[in-house]
């Protein structure tokens, strides 16, 4: 079974974003939108085993953006706030993590990556991402739900 192409958006095609796109299309598993700010046809990535140059479909005009699967946010930080009208997340759109987190509720972290961790652990299988991940998510959510403290 084949499974369907995702369309991942680069926004910021320096050299990080440039070189992700690039190896993206290379790979030509995902639709790769590059989000640039003049119009371009083709990406040439110089790398060690080979030269990628292939067409890169290119969006301009963020008022043209249309939902994608994935976004690369590669641009210096200087540069994220012209980057809010690609960022924009539809009120309607999201997962319950998401919403528990809008709602001040506790996150599924446990019960979803912590279980992932564990049978990892259990298991002696590595999961740094995960892992990471993880200890992210329990920030955000101990953000959200502080602990009182005695004075």
């Amino acid at each position: 079974m084949t499974e369907a192409r995702q369309t991942i958006a680069v926004v910021g095609l320096g050299a990080i974003g440039g070189i992700l796109a690039g190896c993206l299309r290379a790979a030509d598993r995902h639709d790769v939108v590059a989000c640039v700010r003049a119009p371009l046809a083709r990406i040439v990535v110089e790398r060690p085993e080979d030269r990628v140059d292939l067409p890169l479909a290119a969006l301009t005009e963020p008022a043209a953006a249309e939902p994608v699967d994935w976004v690369l946010l590669c641009t210096k930080a200087q540069q994220s706030a012209s980057t809010a009208t690609l960022l924009t997340y539809p009120p309607e759109a999201g997962t319950s993590m998401y919403f528990d987190r809008l709602a001040g509720k506790a996150l599924e972290i446990e019960a979803i990556t912590g279980f992932i961790v564990a049978a990892g652990d259990r298991l002696g299988v590595p999961v740094p991402l995960n892992r990471a991940m993880l200890a992210l998510l329990r920030a955000v959510s101990d953000a959200a739900n502080p602990v009182p403290t005695a004075i």
